[in-house]
C-alpha cells in the first residue's frame, strides 16, 4: 500500500497525481476526530466500505509489527 503524509498547516493539502487521476474531478470526505477517509464522489458506497476494510487490516498488522518490536 502507498502511503502519503503532508503538513496541513496551510490549510492546502496537496494530492497527488496519481491520486487525482484515480478518484476524478470530484471527491467526497468524511472526517472524524482520528481519521478521515476520501473517495471518488460517484462512488458507490459498498466499494468505499470494502476497500476500507482492506486498510484496517493493514493497519491492525502496522499495529502487530510495532508491538513485536517493542
Amino acid at each position: 500500500m502507498v502511503r502519503y503524509k503532508r503538513n496541513i498547516r496551510s490549510g492546502v493539502v496537496r494530492i497527488p497525481i496519481e491520486v487525482k487521476e484515480a478518484f476524478g474531478d470530484e471527491i467526497e470526505m468524511l472526517p472524524n476526530l482520528r481519521s478521515m477517509v476520501m473517495y471518488p464522489a460517484k462512488e458507490d458506497k459498498r466499494k468505499v466500505i470494502r476497500s476500507l476494510q482492506v486498510i484496517i487490516r493493514d493497519l491492525k498488522q502496522d499495529v502487530e509489527d510495532m508491538e513485536e518490536n517493542v
